[in-house]
């Protein structure tokens, strides 16, 4: 189970012009009020996959879904290009 996940990424793959995704942007914003993602959101997700790992014992399959969402995050975080804030803040 996530807490979280990116709406953007979910859904980049499924429209094939940036146009088209702009416009879905706009309506989870806008119209639904669904807030932009920040980088903080994404470590808290990082926590909760960590926690959910160390909680599972003897089921590397389920380990193996946990550890590849964490990827994925860390691919939103570097995608973000946060300059400026201290790694330190990311812990």
């Amino acid at each position: 189970m996530q807490t979280k996940c990116t709406l953007a990424r979910v859904y980049a793959e499924e429209f094939s012009s940036n146009r088209d995704l702009s416009r879905l942007e706009t309506f989870f914003v806008r119209t639904l009020g669904v807030p932009s993602c920040t980088w903080e959101d994404i470590v808290e997700e990082i926590r909760s996959c960590k926690t959910r790992s160390n909680k599972i014992q003897n089921c590397n399959t389920r380990r193996h879904i946990i550890w590849v969402r964490v990827q994925e995050l860390y691919r939103c975080l570097l995608d973000m290009r946060l300059i400026g804030i201290s790694a330190r803040d990311l812990k």
